[in-house]
């Protein structure tokens, strides 16, 4: 995966679109599946995605996830973004299905 250079000035982000790597693999087809990102109006939609590893029969405390918890509260709050907490424990799988 190609780096791009970057600096923070005046606490603005700023990108090099130039890459400052080389990309290492061929291009390829966009999956079949897959359709353009189209921005519509309305706020932006932030996703966070737990991976922890809970038992809730035995539940126990994520520090890792109570992060997540409050970055996502933050961005309902004081940036008016739609959020959505998604906890992979919580789905139900199919055996093998997690290994894509």
């Amino acid at each position: 995966m190609p780096a791009f250079t970057s600096k923070i000035a005046n606490g603005r982000l700023f990108v090099d679109l130039d890459s400052a790597t080389p990309r290492t693999r061929k291009k390829h087809e966009p999956h079949p599946l897959s359709r353009p990102i189209e921005r519509a109006d309305g706020p932006l939609r932030v996703v966070g995605i737990s991976a922890t590893v809970m038992d809730r029969a035995y539940p126990r405390r994520s520090t890792s996830e109570r992060l997540l918890e409050i970055s996502l509260e933050e961005a309902r709050t004081a940036l008016a973004c739609e959020t959505k907490l998604i906890r992979l424990d919580e789905l139900k799988f199919r055996h093998c299905e997690g290994f894509y």
